[in-house]
This record gives C-alpha cells, structure tokens and sequence, in this order.
C-alpha cells in the first residue's frame, strides 16, 4: 500500500518501515533497523517524517534528517543532497 499510494519512494535504494520493525517511532530500534539497513554511518543516511519529535529523535542518532512539509519542500532538500535532479 505504502509503495502503490507514494511513488516518490522509488528514488530510495531502502527504506524501513515500522511493521516491518516491530516498533514504533520514536523507539531506537526504529532508527537502529534503519542504520542496520543501510550499512552506512548516520550521517550518510537521510530521514523525512512530517511529525518533528520523530526528526529531533532521528537526529538524535545522528541522521540527516528534515520534517516533511510538503512534497516540493522534501524534492528540494533531496536536490539539495544530490539525490534528485
């Protein structure tokens, strides 16, 4: 459902979402499976969300990670990555 009613998902190599974790946000375990998924550092992963507490803990782990505002908002932070042209 997720994947059919949010096409922009397809410019992400992963992403990881609670269901599949077993835990809701803000928990660790939440920002630790995405770690773990992406095998990178956190500085090198992004993270969007449009509630705040869920970017400020995200942050706290160390993520780049910006509240969702609205999709040109999220289209020109990825731009501003490298991610989107």
């Amino acid at each position: 459902m997720v994947r059919d009613h949010y096409p922009l998902l397809r410019h992400f190599h992963d992403y990881v979402l609670s269901f599949q974790v077993g835990a809701l946000k803000p928990a660790p375990e939440m920002y630790q499976a995405a770690l773990a998924r992406a095998a990178c550092r956190p500085q090198e992963c992004f993270y969007t969300d449009d509630i705040l507490e869920y970017v400020e803990a995200a942050r706290g782990h160390g993520l780049d990670a910006v509240q969702f505002q609205s999709l040109a908002q999220l289209k020109e932070e990825l731009r501003k990555r490298g991610v989107m042209e």
